[in-house]
């Protein structure tokens, strides 16, 4: 798993208004995190048709970047953190270099780093 691709990842159980079911994620951790034992922490996916997500937060990806059949907004406000067995073996899709920076700058503005 890398920095930057997207999983169609299944996150029951879950409590109270944490997103739940199969969502697609981007992974926002590094890759020596994710290469180790430790949770990959993600970014949920959301479609971009009617997102009204403060563009502050988030990060609009074409489809056409991304390899998905859809356009999608990466919601840097909706963060978890997840154990590895939760992936599938192989990405749904993936974000560029770019975007990833866009991602980069939305997490920072969510943590004012």
């Amino acid at each position: 798993m890398k920095q930057g691709e997207i999983y169609l990842v299944d996150l029951d159980p879950v409590i109270g208004l944490e997103a739940g079911g199969k969502q697609l994620v981007v992974i926002v951790s590094t890759d020596s995190i994710n290469a180790s034992f430790l949770p990959v922490t993600v970014a949920l996916v959301r479609d971009a048709t009617g997102a009204s997500l403060p563009r502050v937060f988030s990060v609009l990806v074409p489809a056409a970047e991304s390899g998905l059949i859809a356009d999608v907004v990466v919601d840097c406000l909706h963060l978890r953190s997840l154990d590895q067995s939760r992936f599938p073996a192989l990405p749904t899709g993936v974000i560029s270099t770019a975007k990833l920076k866009d991602v980069e700058k939305a997490l920072r503005a969510v943590f004012r780093v």
